[in-house]
């Protein structure tokens, strides 16, 4: 691509120049005469020498190139003749290793835009796509239609989109307003801004409620900005003529007094780990709740031994059977505790964990419906009738089939190229019948033929359901429905029964807003600054110096605050945010519990302690 192109050319033409600055360096010291011993470990003409060479594996991490303008390049035992000689050539020695090291961070910023060019040509792609998708079909995305009422709304003080809105309502409540996005906000403004700054016929102004707790604010990626709320309570920003009224709740209702007294400590303590000043204060001052008239309360924290990540994973798993089989001989049922876990994946592993170990559970994962058994064996003995040579599916449903024998594996390398005549021999089920009748009959027709259903069964029952469904309004045949499942089996839910006696299994972020009598948080060893391998920044560039792009995608690393004061800045402010991310789905995983609340954490500690 052109910018491909244009990336190599600027990193040909750097490495060329930074080449030829070394080489200016080393031919002062031939026409001073200078040695590379005259120098303090040879260091700096070693290092002009290995650039001049054309050295890939070069850097600035040495303390002597990080204090470079305040070095000493002789040793105190060299002559005068070599001392003045090098400090009059300082200044031109500053010059060359400032030009070499703006030019190296340079080079490492085209190099990391370079190693980003697919991913930046497949969004590129997909962007494409996805545009000529809703031309297509007339439609605009939601997204966007924020953007375009952004734009048709700016520096206009009553626009007319919210005319008649604001005839209508003069009263506006926001909720969760820490998890508003600026796009959003920005376009209530002016409506708002209407009522509060205006009178009605009966002479009376408007009003604006905003409820909000900017250590609740988890969803950054979905536009939520926690600062957006502080700079209203600070008064940083004044969206409004009218001054603010702010009243902070005194009280905590929920959670029994040891649990909030835990939190004040913990959260007024931690806080200092922040490095941003307002997020740092917003712990340190918002963590003094009273308790109220719930006395009591507990609170215990467990360390594992440091062990393999597969056995972490297991002594975790029996830490949190242990913990439940000891809450239980306290007289609580498992309905009254939920387990709060920060990784879909740990949710999943301590399901299947504590339902081996005879533990009722429910999580968002037992409750779709592709979780049962029963329900993937009919949608294969649906794949399977389109394709007999799907040897995945054929495995799949011999193993299903299997579950109850004692030489299984024997089944499967048996009747693995003769599933049908299997099925039509032990169970009289005809995968011709089935490509002939509605999926809904087939279903049906297996649902008998296996004897699947006993009694009854929420998850085939509501498998069904979708067949009907998807028949009605999607057409029949077996092609569609297994198109429809592929797409939705994800998303397809039993509602959990009522007063079922069981353990909840969620993520901190569905957890929010909601409260257990026992909360236990395993895994609970987040770093509050951890920055993956992989984890992209879009930085802006000149567009005419990068064939129109204005801004470029690339992996963020530390080197990226020495590219220049905007990454830096840019960099800088995702880390303080990252960190106030980590805090902010702490504070709620640890404030959901009214009665007790269980740590399971891991020792993890440096040789200081």
């Amino acid at each position: 691509s052109a910018l491909k192109k244009t990336l190599l050319d600027q990193v040909k033409s750097i490495e060329k120049r930074m080449r030829e600055s070394a080489e200016s360096a080393l031919l002062l010291f031939k026409k001073n005469e200078l040695e590379f011993s005259d120098f303090t470990g040879g260091y700096f003409p070693k290092f002009m020498a290995k650039i001049a060479d054309g050295g890939a594996n070069i850097d600035f991490k040495a303390s002597w190139k990080q204090n470079f303008q305040d070095a000493k390049l002789y040793n105190k035992s060299a002559s005068d003749h070599v001392k003045s000689t090098l400090d009059r050539l300082f200044p031109d020695f500053l010059y060359i290793f400032s030009a070499l090291k703006n030019d190296f961070y340079q080079l490492a910023f085209l190099r990391n835009a370079y190693g980003n060019i697919v991913p930046l040509t497949v969004l590129n792609a997909i962007q494409r796509e996805v545009k000529n998708l809703q031309l297509e079909n007339d439609q605009l995305l939601i997204s966007e239609f924020n953007t375009l009422i952004s734009e048709e709304i700016r520096d206009q003080p009553a626009p007319f989109i919210y005319e008649r809105l604001g005839e209508k309502y003069r009263h506006y409540f926001i909720d969760e307003f820490q998890d508003t996005s600026v796009m959003q906000w920005m376009n209530l403004i002016p409506l708002v801004g209407n009522a509060l700054e205006s009178q009605d016929t009966e002479g009376k102004i408007g009003s604006l409620f905003l409820v909000g707790d900017a250590k609740q604010a988890i969803y950054r990626w979905r536009g939520g900005q926690a600062e957006q709320f502080l700079d209203i309570i600070n008064e940083k920003t004044k969206p409004f003529v009218i001054a603010p009224h702010i009243k902070t709740l005194p009280k905590n209702y929920r959670s029994h007094q040891e649990i909030v007294s835990f939190n004040n400590a913990f959260f007024s303590t931690n806080s200092a780990y922040l490095k941003n000043e307002t997020y740092r204060q917003l712990f340190k001052s918002g963590h003094r709740q009273e308790a109220n008239i719930k006395t009591g309360g507990l609170v215990q924290i467990d360390s594992i031994a440091q062990e393999d990540e597969k056995s972490k994973d297991e002594t975790y798993c029996l830490k949190v059977l242990q913990t439940i089989k000891m809450i239980r001989q306290c007289g609580y049922e498992l309905k009254d505790i939920a387990i709060l876990v920060r990784d879909n994946k740990h949710g999943v592993l301590l399901a299947e964990f504590l339902t081996s170990n005879k533990i009722n559970v429910i999580s968002s994962d037992s409750l779709l419906i592709a979780s049962s058994d029963k329900v993937r064996f009919l949608i294969d003995l649906l794949r399977y009738c389109i394709d007999t040579k799907d040897l995945q599916t054929g495995y799949d449903i011999l193993s299903f089939l299997s579950w109850n024998k004692k030489n299984g594996h024997e089944f499967i390398h048996q009747n693995l190229h003769s599933i049908e005549v299997l099925l039509k021999n032990d169970f009289e089920f005809d995968l011709h019948r089935l490509r002939q009748i509605s999926v809904y009959d087939g279903m049906e027709y297996a649902i008998r033929q296996f004897q699947l259903v006993d009694n009854s069964d929420a998850y085939i029952t509501h498998l069904m359901d979708v067949i009907l469904e998807v028949e009605q309004k999607e057409g029949a045949g077996i092609s569609t429905l297994l198109s429809y499942w592929d797409k939705k089996k994800n998303r397809l839910c039993i509602t959990a029964p009522a007063n079922i006696n069981a353990v909840q299994i969620m993520s901190i972020h569905k957890a929010k807003g909601l409260e257990f009598n026992i909360v236990i948080y395993p895994f609970a060893n987040s770093r509050i600054s951890y920055r993956s391998n992989d984890k992209k920044m879009w930085v802006p560039v000149i567009s005419e110096e990068y064939n129109g792009f204005d801004e470029l995608l690339i992996t963020e690393k530390k080197e990226v605050i020495e590219y220049d004061e905007f990454s830096e800045l840019l960099f800088t402010k995702e880390e303080h945010q990252m960190e106030l991310d980590a805090f902010n789905v702490i504070y709620v995983a640890l404030t959901r519990a009214i009665k007790a609340l269980f740590v399971i954490t891991e020792m993890d500690l440096t040789k200081s302690g």
